[in-house]
């Protein structure tokens, strides 16, 4: 999706496998236990070594990905009575129990992929009992609320307290704690390669409200103990499936990067059309998963059933894919849409003459780049598509949503002249290296020019930012992505697209809003000569194709619903005049099709 400017999400990073066995292990009798810290500040992990007896011991590294590695005594250490030595059967880590004077106790080395860090290990002490707040804690987080965030809590090894981290609505599970602290009347959660930080009260219901830190940043987050943090959404497909779906790999047309996604083909041997799916910003997962719900996922299993093959991939630097979205612009990530082309084009079954993109909010805008330039493109199918300049949808984004969210005219009209000097600023093109510098320069500057009046609600503003707000901002005005999308302007490839065109738009999309873009829209695909290309508005729906009651980010994961019926139907009618020869959709997640319950909007 579209992002405003300022806002980020919380929670990323690859998902890992915790091994079972932390969260089994007790400490017995005749045993021991270690415990310390590998590394510091973001790079710290914590280490537990449970020496089993004089020969042998388990370490247990609480990093991402968490590791249990096996240590043996080398033989002939400690013949001199000075230190025994242990290494690990990988030979990643090595432990030295110092035995004489004047230091005993352990020193721990572990090499890591870039370097080797050491440690200092100490008798664990006692385990605190974290009962009280023991179980699984499920708070909502992120922009309006859109991302839930899952703490798991337990005792483990050693009788020490574990825990993990689950971001299901980002695709995200196992994301192991690097330490349980116990100060005061709070338990503290700590993952330390995500700067995240939460002190969930000891005390209290089911209900806590919990302090959480991240990059520097702080906020409450009410947490629900034991709420399942899975949401079964009814138009998700129930296994077996009519069709079949396998995992496929593939080279983006860029150097270096790999892709991975899912292919699912009707049973029939074809030839069959095909559709790649093309995702909105961020490193989005292959089911585009946001807020609770797979809208790709969806999407593929509907248009499967309707006899379309169809392809989904994990963007740069998500599920198995390589690269990373930051530092790739529009241009790049069209070329991971061409190799998917590529691809496609050399499978059996696949009619190489029938293969069309439907594209996602910024997939909207990558689309057309890749069919102008591919005249064997056979359709695009645009879904909450921008059709103006990215700086005017990220203008016009941000006031929406505002409004929306019942901010005063008076703070909407001066946060606007802000962003608008701002963004004048970027429309000059200013050097990385001296980007803050000029941000604070022109702020300044701009505030001198307002009325008494607007420089107070502009200072209130201002006054509101925190640092690492502001380092993360800057952190994303620089990158390659941002500045691709602030300046591409749709119009040119739009024109030179010779596939026919359906748009859908809802409206109550805030992120791309109605108002702005379904007029541009509609100029663009009406000076066509094409008879098929078409503008649809649908009432009631949002940016994600849901339906909706006002259209903020805060309702995505409340909707029961993924993608609304009359959206489907748009596109099973607008495919049905293409291609009249493929099959009838039956509808999603089982023989009941939700179709019969949508409406159509032109």
């Amino acid at each position: 999706m579209l992002r405003s400017v300022v806002q980020m999400v919380l929670l990323v990073g690859a998902a890992m496998l915790v091994p079972a066995s932390l969260c089994a292990l007790q400490m017995d009798g005749g045993e021991h236990c270690l415990t310390g810290t590998l590394g510091s500040g973001a790079r710290a992990r914590r280490i537990v070594v449970r020496m089993s007896d004089a020969d042998s011991a388990r370490l247990y590294l609480f990093s991402r990905p968490a590791r249990e590695l096996a240590l043996r005594r080398e033989p002939h250490s400690a013949l001199d009575g000075a230190a025994r030595v242990y290494r690990s059967t990988d030979g990643t880590a090595l432990l030295v129990e110092r035995m004489a004077h004047p230091a005993p106790g352990f020193d721990l080395r572990v090499a890591g992929v870039r370097d080797t860090t050491s440690a200092v290990l100490r008798q664990a002490p006692p385990a605190a009992s974290v009962a009280a707040a023991s179980g699984r804690w499920v708070g909502a987080v992120g922009p309006g609320g859109t991302i839930r965030l899952v703490a798991t809590v337990s005792a483990g090894v050693c009788g020490l307290p574990i825990g993990t981290f689950d971001s299901p609505d980002q695709g995200q599970r196992d994301l192991p704690l690097t330490a349980i602290d116990v100060v005061g009347d709070s338990v503290h959660l700590h993952a330390e390669y995500m700067d995240l930080h939460i002190a969930l009260p000891m005390r209290g219901g089911d209900e806590r409200t919990a302090r959480m830190t991240q990059n520097g940043v702080a906020q409450l987050v009410r947490f629900r103990r034991g709420t399942s943090s899975d949401r079964r959404r009814p138009q998700e497909p129930h296994r077996p499936l009519p069709y079949g779906e396998r995992t496929v790999r593939f080279a983006s047309r860029a150097t270096g990067v790999d892709l991975e996604g899912t292919l699912s083909t009707p049973v029939d041997a074809g030839p069959h059309p095909a559709v790649v799916l093309v995702s909105g910003s961020g490193a989005q997962d292959r089911d585009e998963t946001v807020a609770g719900h797979k809208p790709f996922l969806v999407l593929a299993d509907h248009l499967t059933r309707a006899g379309y093959a169809v392809l989904r991939f994990d963007d740069r630097g998500a599920g198995g894919s390589t690269g990373n979205v930051l530092q790739s612009g529009l241009q790049d990530i069209a070329a991971d849409v061409h190799g998917a082309l590529d691809f496609l084009r050399t499978l059996p079954g696949i009619d190489a003459k029938r293969i069309g993109l439907l594209g996602h909010s910024e997939g909207g805008y990558v689309a057309p780049i890749v069919a102008s330039r591919d005249r064997d493109v056979a359709f695009l199918v645009l879904l909450g598509a921008p059709a103006v300049k990215g700086r005017d949808v990220l203008a016009a984004q941000a006031t929406a949503m505002s409004r929306a969210a019942g901010v005063a005219d008076s703070i909407l009209r001066v946060d606007s002249l802000m962003r608008a000097a701002v963004f004048a600023l970027f429309d000059r093109r200013p050097s990385d290296a001296s980007l803050e510098q000029q941000v604070d320069a022109t702020l300044s500057r701009w505030q001198r020019r307002l009325s008494p009046r607007d420089r107070r609600i502009a200072q209130r503003l201002l006054s509101d930012r925190r640092a690492a707000q502001d380092s993360a901002a800057l952190t994303l005005w620089r990158s390659r992505w941002f500045k691709s999308l602030y300046h591409h302007d749709p119009v040119p490839y739009l024109r030179a697209t010779h596939a026919p065109v359906l748009a859908i738009l809802g409206a109550l999309d805030l992120q791309v809003p109605l108002v702005q873009n379904a007029p541009a829209m509609r100029r663009i695909l009406g000076a066509r000569r094409d008879a098929l290309s078409a503008t649809h508005t649908l009432p009631g729906v949002n940016h994600m194709m849901q339906p909706a009651s006002t259209g903020l980010m805060n309702e995505y994961i409340e909707i029961e619903q993924t993608i609304a019926p009359e959206v489907l139907v748009t596109m099973d009618r607008w495919l049905a005049r293409l291609f009249p020869t493929a099959g009838p959709a039956t509808g999603t997640g089982g023989p009941e099709s939700p179709l019969t319950r949508g409406r159509h909007h032109d």
